[in-house]
């Protein structure tokens, strides 16, 4: 039996509807991924033609994107940055006047003035 058509489509590994009457078949490995195929093709039809009603970028759409792909992405983002931040230790020591007025380098002068 080859259910082609509009109105055939299959419910799940053995039940097919077609015209409106539940048929039993059975699929053979070939068939199966034709008839896998088939059933991508309806799914993604639906999809699309559900969109279409609804409106594919209407208000609803466009304030779900701005709110969870912006606004969401920014705070999880800052959560995982925070621990970037908190376990960085800056290089620091502390400013002693004078300095300027040397020839020393910069660690020829934390010898002589950190304590150790």
């Amino acid at each position: 039996v080859h259910l082609r058509g509009a109105g055939a489509r299959l419910l799940n590994g053995n039940l097919a509807e077609y015209d409106g009457h539940q048929v039993q078949v059975q699929i053979t490995p070939p068939a199966a991924d034709a008839a896998c195929d088939v059933m991508e093709e309806n799914e993604e039809t639906l999809f699309d033609g559900l969109m279409r009603e609804v409106g594919m970028n209407g208000f609803f759409q466009k304030r779900f994107n701005v709110l969870f792909n912006l606004v969401l992405v920014v705070f999880a983002t800052m959560s995982n940055l925070n621990l970037v931040f908190a376990m960085a230790v800056p290089g620091h020591w502390c400013y002693v006047p004078g300095r300027e007025l040397t020839n020393y380098t910069q660690s020829q002068w934390k010898e002589l003035t950190l304590p150790r």
